[in-house]
């Protein structure tokens, strides 16, 4: 059987010196060449398991590869994790107090709805003098061996939390538990190592700076630095390892071997982290490192480069990395060249969006136990786009000239090319024809594919094979501010619901997904008694227009990024039951009644209610009921819709920052922060890491004039900006306000006229500079079905599926859905973005001239017309016929067809919204009657919002489609009703 796992070359390479530069025997391991049966596996697919000698095949293999690179293990140290032992026998059942002292009271790991085995992640109770009494006793029943291991047991639960141990720690202030442990450890191995020299002066204790460890101490320093060598190891958390190396020796550290997680890969997707491992490596070398002992996950193929670079350094620790290139390209002969471009685009790839990956996680304090768990994020490294494209370049190499090994490493590499679009996939749709259709191609590629299924299917890809609240819990347990806020959880209401409460997943909006991408599209609804009958879609046409939308969206690789609804409140005073029961919450309006109760209006209008934002009871009640729910890390509340009902008593008015000149409701965003700032601070007085969320939203959107955002790392401002809003500076000023933690929702698509706009590329622009600012995501919310905002809408569908694409890139994409017109499509579109872009400068000019600021920008849309002359439009037809459709066909011609005739459409609807003639609106009633499929399903939003004054023009209609949603005119209405 043939399993190519590292594609190695057959180069012999001269094995180096045993002994480091500072005298001590030098470390050279790559741990993983051995590889265990999966028989027994049983959430494996039969095809994937090995039998006990395929897995011995697979092993002797590898060893013989690295063998031909000169590759000789030499370990004369280990660290690893001591204490696992002492879980299992009478330290266990004697010696409790030798254990952590848990946030819920025992001594030792012991969780409802975890395996006993967990056990033996416990930490030790490192202050008590007992334990290095006991660990001195054992080293001596061994006989007083030089090497004494004293690394703590692994994982992220079970630390110490006793009065004595926490005296030994060096935490900054507002610091959490579980970042910086090293102080207590460092204090601990000090004093095991002074009895082990007075027994034997020339031992030495091998210690595991690991995880929580790693960082180099702020109080205590290392007391017998001839004694002790640390085993090391950094993480891609770590922003400047030779500054933290550098510390440690600052701090006495003289000995220490290089030991990283980084080939602990437990997902099939590239990362190209060779030449990072090696300038990493080169670091500690020059620090006077005694060696490398890298950990590994084997059989994972995407890790040959890493694994290469890893192999080659232990046998030749002095060779460039120009020259380990040149050894892995060799081996794909005349195929080398696309070898070194093909990893050239992937690490060029990598090496960006790490960038953004690690400042995400710096930004939201999360920090994994080990490099293991950065498995679960390796996918977003790669759009289906970007892994199509590695494909593409790959396969358009001749591999007709190649034979032998170089032709069967060539195919395995584009092999694995193809299973990495093919898992992209599978992760993106998560569909069950696509996760067959995945094991079907594992199964009969996995000689190629790699060995490592196991680690694949139980970590890397649990949410595709094993999702569960029970596994999600586990896998959590890998990220320490999951684990800190599960072991306070456990303290208050220790039980089994506890798992499902905090698993799924992770309760956590910032781990599952780095960045929410929405283009909202809830689905075909009710038309309305607004739309005349003969245009109405029936259910079944409007339920398959929408499926049509949505098959066109996920053919461009868009799916969902939504961790949590956004909308979803948390805390909400609407409804009749609270109004009647806490009436004091509500806003008082200028009729002295604390709701909205405007004559002659319907009973709903009450909804429109504000809060009396400067009610303390109203944050004690938010804060209540985010209580009663068991203090879930996210918190959200939002203020109801709608421009009436701001509260008007004297302490709201006081926290607004209002200007000389300025109407009531121009400006509420500083009480609305103060609100903001007030549910944080309590709810963060019981939950350090809470994350509170709200909308900036209308006429709260501005940023504050006197509030500054209180808590930058506790908050989450979703603004929601306008169209004639200065967005670029308005932003600025949220960010001089303090701002930290952001995501938009903006509400450009939500366009009720089907009349062109030219807002693609602002859309763009503006998506591009808030993903650049460190944006957590974005929502659009949206109106699908207007045709002439189609083009908005595959902008945002195309951002949110691969949002590095330049806008050159995205244009490209729509306009060759248009066959051999593209380029006449582009002049169509460009002609109207050039007319618009100077259009919407005078349209905006006129809303701030006349005070006409929005409730939001759906209401725009009956001002669409005036970007256009009527000739301009008619010169848009126009530019379209002159065109010759002969040269389409299928899809092209439907689409190029579909666009001339709304360009007729947008002229007709001109015409009949300009003019308000009977013929206009008779000729345009007749053409969408005409034409209702092809219009699709936005019809409903054009009679209702845009067009509503076109065909029902009424005192009640002017009213309530215009007054009400423009701030000086809502506030006169209101004031006019309570005389």
């Amino acid at each position: 059987m043939t399993v190519n796992v590292f594609f190695v070359a057959a180069l012999a390479v001269a094995s180096s010196s045993g002994t480091a530069t500072n005298g001590l025997p030098s470390i050279a391991a790559v741990s993983g060449c051995g590889m265990q049966a999966t028989t027994n596996c049983t959430y494996l697919p039969a095809g994937l398991r090995y039998t006990a000698e395929e897995a011995e095949t697979i092993s002797e293999r590898r060893k013989a590869e690295w063998s031909a690179l000169g590759y000789e293990a030499r370990r004369p140290y280990h660290a690893g994790h001591y204490f696992g032992s002492w879980t299992k026998g009478r330290l266990w059942e004697k010696h409790r107090e030798y254990f952590g002292l848990t946030p819920y009271g025992t001594r030792g790991v012991e969780m409802p709805g975890f395996p006993p085995w967990m056990r033996s992640l416990s930490k030790m109770c490192v202050s008590n003098e007992g334990v290095v009494d006991e660990r001195i006793a054992a080293w001596k029943r061994a006989g007083c061996p030089q090497l004494l291991v004293c690394g703590e047991n692994d994982g992220l639960v079970g630390f110490c939390r006793c009065d004595k141990c926490r005296a030994l720690d060096a935490d900054l202030p507002g610091e959490p538990f579980l970042h910086n442990k090293t102080d207590r450890y460092l204090d601990f191995w000090n004093r095991v190592c002074a009895k082990a020299r007075a027994i034997r002066p020339d031992v030495t204790v091998c210690v595991h700076a690991y995880s929580l460890m790693r960082h180099p101490p702020r109080r205590v320093r290392v007391a017998h630095p001839d004694n002790i060598i640390f085993s090391y190891v950094p993480s891609y958390h770590d922003a400047d390892p030779a500054g933290e190396i550098a510390e440690w020796k600052r701090m006495g550290m003289k000995h220490f071997f290089f030991r990283p997680n980084y080939l602990c890969n437990r997902t099939v997707f590239p990362i190209a982290r060779e030449k990072y491992i090696y300038d990493v490596h080169r670091i500690f070398r020059a620090a006077g490192g005694t060696g490398d002992s890298f950990d590994n996950t084997p059989g994972v193929a995407a890790m040959g480069f890493e694994c290469y670079t890893a192999v080659r350094l232990c046998a030749d620790p002095d060779l460039a990395f120009e020259e380990i290139e040149r050894g892995w390209y060799a081996r794909y002969g005349a195929a080398a060249e696309t070898a070194r471009a093909y990893h050239e685009r992937v690490r060029a790839r990598c090496d960006r969006e790490w960038a953004k990956l690690l400042a995400w996680l710096r930004v939201n304090d999360i920090e994994f136990l080990d490099d293991s768990h950065f498995s679960r994020c390796y996918h977003r490294l790669h759009m289906v786009d970007d892994l199509k494209g590695d494909l593409a370049l790959l396969e358009g190499f001749d591999d007709s000239a190649l034979d032998g090994e170089a032709k069967r490493r060539f195919g395995d590499l584009k092999l694995c090319a193809r299973h990495y679009v093919l898992t992209r996939q599978t992760l993106a749709t998560r569909s069950a024809a696509d996760k067959e259709a995945l094991v079907a191609f594992r199964v009969a590629h996995r000689d190629s594919l790699g060995s490592a299924w196991s680690a694949h299917w139980n970590k890397g890809e649990f949410v595709l094979w094993n999702d569960t609240p029970a596994k999600h819990a586990y896998e959590n347990t890998g990220i320490a501010s999951f684990v800190e806020r599960f072991e306070r959880a456990m303290a208050e209401k220790p039980s089994q619901k506890l798992i499902g409460e905090l698993s799924t997943p992770l309760d956590d909006p910032r781990v599952e997904s780095m960045y929410m991408a929405v283009v909202r599209d809830r689905g075909p609804k009710k038309i309305g008694a607004n739309v005349p009958e003969d245009v109405r879609l029936t259910p079944a046409e409007m339920k398959e227009v929408f499926e049509k939308r949505r098959a066109e969206w996920a053919a461009l690789g868009y799916v969902e990024t939504y961790p949590r609804d956004w909308r979803k409140c948390d805390f909400s005073v609407d409804g009749p039951k609270m109004r009647a029961q806490h009436p004091e919450f509500f806003g008082l309006t200028p009729s002295g009644k604390r709701r909205v109760s405007l004559k002659g209006w319907p009973k709903w209008f009450e909804g429109l209610t504000k809060w009396c934002v400067s009610n303390e009871a109203l944050v004690d009640a938010i804060v209540e009921k985010w209580r009663k729910a068991g203090r879930p890390y996210l918190l959200r509340f939002y203020e109801n819709d709608g421009l009436l009902g701001f509260c008007r008593c004297e302490k709201c008015c006081a926290l607004d920052a209002d200007l000389p000149g300025d109407n009531f409701l121009d400006h509420k965003t500083d009480r609305y922060l103060s609100l903001f700032n007030r549910v944080t601070a309590k709810a963060r007085a019981e939950r350090p890491d809470v994350t509170v969320l709200t909308f900036f939203y209308s006429n709260y959107r501005f940023p504050p004039r006197r509030e500054k955002v209180a808590f930058p790392d506790n908050q989450v401002c979703v603004l929601i900006p306008s169209l004639i809003d200065d967005v670029p500076a308005d932003f600025e000023g949220w960010r001089k306000a303090g701002m930290k933690r952001f995501g938009t929702r903006p509400n450009y698509l939500c366009h009720y006229m089907p009349i062109p706009r030219g807002l693609e590329k602002r859309i763009y622009d503006e998506l591009k500079m808030f993903r650049a600012a460190c944006s957590i995501g974005a929502e659009w919310d949206a109106s699908p079905g207007t045709a002439a905002n189609a083009f908005d809408f595959y902008v945002a569908v195309r951002l949110a599926a691969h949002p590095d694409l330049s806008f050159e890139e995205v244009e490209d994409g729509w306009c060759e859905r248009f066959g051999a017109a593209k380029e006449t499509v582009r002049g169509y579109y460009r002609r109207i973005r050039a007319r618009c872009d100077s259009s919407w400068k005078d349209i905006i000019r006129h809303f701030r001239e006349n005070h006409l600021d929005f409730l939001d920008d759906g209401h725009l849309s009956s001002y669409t017309p005036r970007l256009h002359t009527e000739a301009e439009l008619k010169e848009d037809v126009a530019f379209l016929k002159k065109f010759d459709t002969s040269t389409l066909e299928g899809d092209a011609k439907r689409r190029f067809d579909d666009l001339v005739f709304m360009a007729e459409h947008a002229l007709a609807t001109w015409k009949a919204n300009v003019t308000k003639g009977e013929a206009d609106k008779a000729a345009l009633h007749a053409m969408r009657v005409k034409n209702r499929l092809r219009l699709g399903d936005g019809t409903r939003k054009w009679y209702k919002v845009a067009e509503a004054l076109l065909w029902d023009d009424t005192p009640r209609n002017r009213v309530y489609y215009n007054d009400l949603a423009v701030p000086r005119l809502a506030d006169a209405y209101e004031r006019a009703h309570a005389e």
